[in-house]
């Protein structure tokens, strides 16, 4: 019987547990364990006594259709039946459960599981040609960022090769390659029929995995954000592991010189038609391999032969192969890009990689402004860059620590480091790193600069790097970078003492009015703090982060940091530089009479000093006219508020500060507390001067329209000058972006002035000259801010003035 059994297991369970307690009594040292014993011993023959007294169960399947039925219905549409035992995540995938658009394993009555479509079968070449112009689209819908399986994966020969039975050398036939083998020996019908599928379409196939391959590669290897740049799953799926390119690329050729063979039986434009996309393929194949230019990708695709002959075969492709991969995300539908649109995308990824390929060539990439600028440039064209494209550019950033694998990053930076603050100087010398004698004075400073650049060197490349990410992502990256300089301003004073020890570096004007030792690492890292400070603020004007009535704020923040920056900064350095060029221009000829080379190092000297000086008062005028272009729009933001026609929500104190602390965390979370003050006092400064009460007349709006009228002048005459400047700030290899530049922001400055003086005209024309106090101007102004790509300058918001119609 099952309870005798049942009893006579637990009986023994019973002696066995009596007897290995005699046998460990002796064992047992510990009265504690003895007693813990005891209980166990308790318990199963408690347990014991109540199976044996227990009946004999069974099972039975009972039908509750019926009943479940009956109590669904008694609950209202839409709620939720949750409990301890069946959570919301369990709620909620129920009612996934059977929806087609959210369970990928749903089948409907009558839809078989997998396509009924044959990928060993053949095809007429106008067939091949649209499967093979298809691909093309989904690659670039991929290269969109669009996962794999909206696109590459929904073609069934594609995904036939990444079938996980089907093993090398890949094939769309089960019989390992025999199909392909008879097209290649027969030329009837029926053979070039499977030919175009098993010879050209299956090289073709491979090798566009292949370019996905490498396109993933390059992208895995460099920043990028999962789901906000690229999607790089493969949902369980292999690219061809065992297939090395360049196994792809013979295939490729193979059916090249497959279809020159029967030239004769298919015709010159069906011929051309084929070849093209072969031949464009391989050409792709190469590019991503870094074997070639991608100028060719953009000449082939352009020069694509009989599209018009394409004959369609939208069976060849289906969603139903999201239901076998790897994945816990609902289908999703395939995107749909027409062949005119891929082929433009096609030529401007080419162009975004050309570009690339210029930065990598060019002589700009040893100078590390302008290469910043070219960095800056590609990150700003229009449209903006795709995630390849920028993985390359952080690929020929970083290779093997240098620029373009030819151009180190320590002769890089050191570069950096002498053309700002240490022109002419035995410590940034390249021949002081060369000196092996521990005695001398120059192995001593380039030890220390060594171990200076070493630590500043990550957060240096990073504002390369930083630079190639989308929009949104470079702000918050730049932020987060604050800090990071914000510790290295507290660690480089540290090795100014160590260098001024060994030599002077020059005597500036403290802020106490006192002379004092020029601390040159210093101050260049608190340059790039700065501007570090500057871009976060002007990126988030981009990104259009702040409210209409935060504008006024932030613009005062931003003429607080650019001041900082020119008065603490440039101005001292300049000033330096140009004494230590006046001192060395002086100095008697005689004493480097008959000394070749010290003749040759101080006319090196002598030209780094040029140079710098002249970097120094192009950086110096650029932050002058961003000064007054901050000032002229703080003021204008600042007499709209007053006027009442910006609208300023009602807010609480408390929310009011959250709000504030909101704008300054990236400041605010720095080691370089001083700086945090700084900030925060001139924000709260300039948020409790706009809130308070001003009368608005005639004198006031007349006299803020000046100021903004003067602005505009001062910045008009610094661009005038800068736009002379191209070569002495930096912008060698950019001076069309440069020239670009300038355009935005005079165009800015002349729409700013003439929207000022609307705001004075519409009050003129609703109040004649004699403005009332307190007069309702939002009755009859009106105020509106344009998107970012509809603005002169993406940086620069300027309020857009129209008077309101009754």
């Amino acid at each position: 019987m099952p309870g005798d059994g049942r009893a006579s297991d637990a009986a023994r369970l019973d002696n066995d547990s009596i007897d290995s307690s005699n046998n460990g009594e002796d064992d047992l040292s510990n009265e504690a364990t003895a007693g813990a014993r005891l209980q166990v011993e308790t318990r199963l023959r408690q347990e014991a006594a109540q199976m044996r007294s227990s009946p004999s169960c069974t099972r039975s399947i009972r039908d509750v259709t019926s009943e479940f039925v009956a109590a669904s219905q008694q609950l209202p549409p839409g709620e939720l039946v949750k409990d301890d035992f069946f959570t919301l995540f369990e709620a909620v995938g129920a009612l996934e459960i059977m929806d087609p658009k959210m369970d990928s394993g749903y089948i409907e009555e009558g839809d078989p599981f997998e396509p009924e479509f044959d990928v060993a079968a053949g095809h007429d070449l106008e067939e091949v040609l649209w499967i093979m112009d298809e691909l093309l689209c989904l690659e670039m819908a991929f290269h969109q960022g669009y996962p794999l399986s909206q696109n590459v994966f929904t073609s069934l020969h594609v995904f036939r090769l990444l079938d996980p039975e089907n093993k090398h050398p890949y094939h769309f036939a089960r019989d390992g390659g025999l199909a392909a083998n008879n097209a290649q020996l027969d030329s009837n019908e029926e053979a070039l029929r499977h030919g175009f599928v098993h010879v050209v379409l299956e090289a073709y196939c491979i090798g566009l995995i292949k370019c996905v391959e490498l396109a993933l590669q390059a992208i895995q290897s460099q920043t990028y954000y999962e789901e906000e740049d690229f999607v790089t799953y493969l949902f369980g799926r292999e690219l061809l592991p065992n297939l090395m390119p360049e196994e792809s690329r013979i295939r490729l050729i193979d059916a090249n010189n497959w279809i020159h063979e029967r030239e004769k039986i298919l015709g010159e434009d069906r011929t051309a038609a084929l070849l093209s996309r072969i031949q464009s393929r391989l050409s792709m194949l190469l590019a991503m391999a870094a074997v070639e230019s991608y100028s060719h990708i953009k000449i082939s695709v352009m020069s694509y032969l009989g599209h018009d002959l394409a004959r369609p075969t939208p069976d060849a492709f289906s969603q139903k192969v999201q239901r076998q991969l790897a994945t816990s995300t609902p289908p999703r539908p395939q995107p749909s890009i027409a062949w005119s649109e891929a082929c433009d995308l096609w030529a401007q990824l080419c162009d975004d990689l050309l570009a690339v390929e210029k930065v990598a060539t060019s002589e700009l990439r040893r100078n590390p402004q302008s290469l910043l600028r070219a960095v800056w440039a590609f990150g700003y064209r229009n449209p903006h860059p795709n995630t390849y494209a920028r993985a390359k550019l952080q690929e020929i950033l970083t290779i093997n620590e240098a620029v373009a694998g030819d151009t180190p990053h320590h002769e890089l930076l050191l570069t950096d480091i002498r053309d700002l603050v240490l022109p002419g100087c035995e410590t940034t010398d390249p021949a002081s790193f060369e000196v092996e004698l521990p005695s001398d004075s120059r192995y001593r400073s380039s030890e220390i600069m060594n171990d200076f650049m070493n630590i500043v060197y990550g957060d240096w490349l990073n504002l390369y790097c930083i630079a190639c990410q989308n929009r949104c992502r470079m702000r918050r990256c730049f932020a987060q970078a604050l800090m990071s300089w914000s510790k290295l301003l507290e660690v480089a004073p540290e090795y100014d003492r160590k260098l001024n020890q060994i030599r002077s570096h020059g005597v500036i004007m403290g802020d106490d009015g006192k002379k004092k030792h020029f601390n040159p690492l210093t101050h260049w890292t608190r340059h790039h703090f700065q501007q570090l400070a500057c871009w976060v603020i002007q990126l988030g004007f981009e990104t259009d982060i702040y409210l209409p009535d935060e504008c006024y704020t932030m613009y005062q923040l931003l003429r607080t940091t650019i001041v900082s920056a020119a008065d603490g900064q440039m101005r001292p350095m300049a000033s330096l530089t140009n004494k230590m060029l006046e001192d060395l221009a002086l100095v008697d000829q005689r004493q480097t009479a008959g000394l070749v080379e010290n003749a040759a190092r101080q006319m090196i000297w002598l030209e780094q000093y040029t140079k710098s000086l002249r970097y120094i008062e192009a950086i110096t005028l650029r932050q002058d006219i961003d000064y007054s272009l901050a000032s002229a729009l703080a003021w204008m933001f600042s007499l709209l508020k007053h006027m009442g026609v910006t609208a300023v929500p009602t807010r609480s104190i408390v929310e009011a500060q959250m709000r504030q602390e909101a704008r300054l965390k990236p400041f605010m979370n720095m080691t370089a507390k001083e700086k945090a003050k700084v900030f925060r006092a001139d924000f709260m400064l300039q948020a409790s001067r706009c809130s308070s009460g001003i009368s608005i007349d005639e004198k006031y709006i007349v006299r803020m329209c000046a100021v903004i009228e003067t602005n505009k002048k001062i910045i008009l005459e610094g661009i005038a000058r800068l736009a002379r400047l191209a070569t002495d700030a930096m912008a060698a290899g950019t001076e069309r972006q440069w020239a670009e530049e300038l355009q935005l922001l005079k165009r800015t400055a002349f729409d700013m002035g003439i929207n000022a003086q609307r705001i004075l005209q519409i009050c003129q024309a609703h109040g004649s000259i004699d403005f009332d106090k307190d007069k309702e101007y939002s009755e009859f102004i009106k105020m509106t801010i344009s998107p970012a790509e509809q603005r002169q300058h993406t940086w620069w918001v300027v309020p857009q003035i129209s008077e309101k119609k009754r």
